[in-house]
């Protein structure tokens, strides 16, 4: 996907992030598995999928969004999962967790307060 559509990401994960999500979704989906939310400083949010999931805290200072988190293969399907996804104003991809049971953590930091993030897995 590329950049301009990526910021146009929306609200497809609800059915992931039901009952998990705190934050008020935006816009109109775009990918299946991405979300964007109008991220609210200090909280933690979880992304579920059949096929992993992921836990992030936000934290905000000066104009900068930063998300610190982890992504978790769950599932023996051979396919590695990852998180990809737009921090204000950087994209960024994380590192790929599997097996399963295995994690891996990841951050990033980008200027403004739009997040667009999402689980894949291959």
């Amino acid at each position: 996907m590329n950049k301009t559509k990526r910021l146009l990401v929306a609200g497809a994960m609800m059915a992931g992030f039901a009952g998990t999500l705190t934050a008020p979704a935006v816009a109109a989906p775009a990918v299946a598995g991405d979300a964007s939310i109008a991220a609210q400083c200090g909280k933690t949010y979880r992304i579920s999928q059949p096929f992993g999931q992921s836990t992030f805290k936000v934290t905000c200072k000066s104009g900068t969004l930063t998300i610190r988190g982890y992504v978790k293969d769950t599932k023996a399907d051979g396919k590695c999962v990852w998180v990809v996804g737009q921090v204000g104003n950087k994209s960024f991809r994380s590192g790929k967790a599997c097996p399963k049971g295995k994690s891996v953590s990841y951050a990033a930091t980008g200027k403004g307060n739009r997040l667009v993030i999402g689980l894949r897995a291959a």
